[in-house]
């Protein structure tokens, strides 16, 4: 009961009015996880009750994202079922690694109504992240794919490194999409109101600091090396890293209205949190 209390509450507090609360909880993006369990039959169905218990009000049944609280959402939770997900450190178009879920689980999506379940002891994330994959036939039918090699140590986010990255952002035209100048208003945002599939794309606003993986500089840099899957956000992973880190550099100074995120150095961002806001079922996350 305490657990689907906690996801009612989650609902409400987002389809009402959002309160800003930074989900994003430690492990950081690139950080360690603990090692898995043995795959049991016991293992497999903690997981399902666990499911059955946290996840299933938005997620539903069959993890087709059509469960109960869907609807009351500001947007639609992950349908499980195809095997599409936006936070990996694997290569485009290739399912996440289990430690991928196990951190999506631990750490939340910022900005969105998927709270972390950090609380949870490590075995019953593990038993989850195992319950999650038992949705798609994607895990079972694709080769286990290997995580992209390991992002180099950041570099120091100086004036010349977010010059640089202030240049490749024109250059590679992400204000098309972002804005000039963050706020999700770029001539393609438009285009991006009415595709298909009965799905609203909604362009990312940078200027809030609201950022799925997280703020930090290392969440950017990994988010655009993978890209999201099953949105128009692809992956830069091809440009040299330093060009990458540029961008994220650049990227944390476009953020103006800073959501609780950590201040950006030298950038002029500042530890803040905004008031509530009344947002609507297509308002971007």
């Amino acid at each position: 009961m305490r657990a689907l209390a906690l996801v009612v509450a989650a609902a409400a507090g987002v389809t009402a009015s959002r309160t800003d609360v930074v989900w994003t909880a430690a492990p950081p993006s690139g950080g360690p996880v603990p090692a898995p369990p043995p795959v049991t039959p016991q293992l497999r169905a903690e997981g399902a009750k666990l499911y059955a218990d946290r996840c299933l009000p938005c997620h539903g049944r069959m993890g087709d994202g059509r469960g109960p609280l869907a609807t009351h959402l500001s947007m639609p939770p992950t349908d499980f079922t195809r095997g599409v997900f936006k936070l990996r450190t694997t290569l485009p178009g290739t399912p996440p690694s289990d430690n991928d879920l196990f951190r999506t689980i631990t750490r939340g999506l910022h900005g969105t109504p998927m709270m972390p379940w950090k609380e949870l002891p490590a075995r019953q994330r593990w038993a989850l992240v195992a319950e999650i994959k038992n949705l798609s036939r994607r895990f079972s039918d694709e080769p286990q794919t290997q995580p992209l090699d390991p992002s180099p140590s950041p570099p120091d986010e100086t004036e010349g490194l977010r010059a640089k990255g202030q240049r490749l952002y024109g250059l590679y035209r992400c204000g098309a999409c972002h804005g000039e100048r963050g706020d999700a208003n770029g001539p393609a945002a438009v285009l991006y109101r009415n595709v298909s599939a009965g799905r609203f794309v909604r362009i990312r606003d940078l200027s809030r600091g609201e950022f799925v993986r997280g703020g930090a500089f290392a969440d950017i840099f990994l988010s655009l090396r993978t890209g999201f899957d099953g949105t128009p956000m692809g992956s830069y992973n091809d440009l040299p890293a330093d060009d990458l880190w540029a961008l994220a550099a650049y990227v944390r100074t476009l953020v103006r209205q800073p959501t609780g995120a950590a201040a950006v150095p030298g950038a002029g961002g500042r530890a803040t949190r905004t008031a509530p806001t009344s947002k609507s079922a297509t308002d971007p996350y």
